[in-house]
């Protein structure tokens, strides 16, 4: 009997998956800010990120949910959505070509 081991593949696999981020809400407002104070911050990051100019991301958030990063390492993802939690906005992290949101 053969048997064939499966671990590199495996890895190749894991080292491949890709991400996405999903901007679900303009979140909460973070303490000592106004609400415009807040709602600038987050377009501010939202623009950082993407690169967009300011009409196009306050296009972005008149249809929300939106992902703002596709196809990202995970630890690019993740620096993304702890910038987006500092300024007080809701983001998903989504495994590229799959329906399941971590």
């Amino acid at each position: 009997m053969h048997h064939q081991i499966l671990t590199a593949p495996a890895a190749k696999k894991k080292a491949e998956e890709r991400f996405d981020v999903l901007l679900t809400d303009f979140g909460r407002r973070v303490a000592g800010m106004t609400v415009s104070r807040h709602q600038y911050a987050v377009i501010k990051v939202v623009q950082e990120i993407t690169g967009l100019r300011l009409r196009e991301t306050k296009e972005l958030f008149n249809n929300l949910p939106v992902i703002v990063i596709v196809g990202a390492s995970k630890s690019d993802v993740e620096e993304v959505l702890k910038k987006l939690e500092r300024v007080g906005a809701k983001a998903k992290l989504v495994l590229r070509g799959l329906d399941r949101q971590r």
